[in-house]
């Protein structure tokens, strides 16, 4: 056996640098705004997608929006993917107030077939997945306004 064993990377378990940077996105939508054409862009972007600027500036994104499509993920494989305890799962893409479209998942919804497109909905903080070290991540999600 070797002195030095080759370390295992293990794909699940996030960076903590990555985490740090990719902070702003997961936990307060933030995008980028460009200075020059003002497109928005989410995730954040260095370069603007529209006129190729570097001149972009953080933009926080709208907390509120309709759902444009909706499904149910009930998919058994998710399961060993760390998402065990949430599946059944409501996947949308979301339209914010403010034009952009996301995709991300919808919860506290006692019956899918309630909601419908153009449900109105807003922006929470909500557990995603488990990591295989046994941490929770988190990230944004929607539920329906009332």
């Amino acid at each position: 056996m070797s002195m030095y064993p080759e370390q295992i990377h293990r794909m699940t378990t996030a960076s903590m640098l990555r985490e740090w940077r990719e902070h702003g996105g997961k936990y307060r939508l933030e995008g980028s705004q460009c200075e020059e054409c003002n497109e928005i862009a989410f995730p954040r972007r260095a370069v603007c997608g529209a006129c190729n600027s570097l001149k972009v500036k953080p933009y926080r994104c709208a907390r509120n929006g309709k759902i444009e499509v909706m499904i149910r993920a009930d998919n058994p494989i998710l399961a060993p993917m760390g998402y065990g305890e949430t599946v059944p799962r409501c996947l949308a893409m979301v339209r914010l107030d403010d034009g952009l479209v996301i995709a991300s998942e919808i919860v506290d919804v006692c019956n899918p077939e309630q909601l419908k497109a153009g449900a109105r909905v807003r922006m929470v903080i909500r557990k995603h997945v488990r990591e295989s070290n046994l941490a929770w991540q988190y990230a944004y999600k929607f539920v329906p306004e009332i």
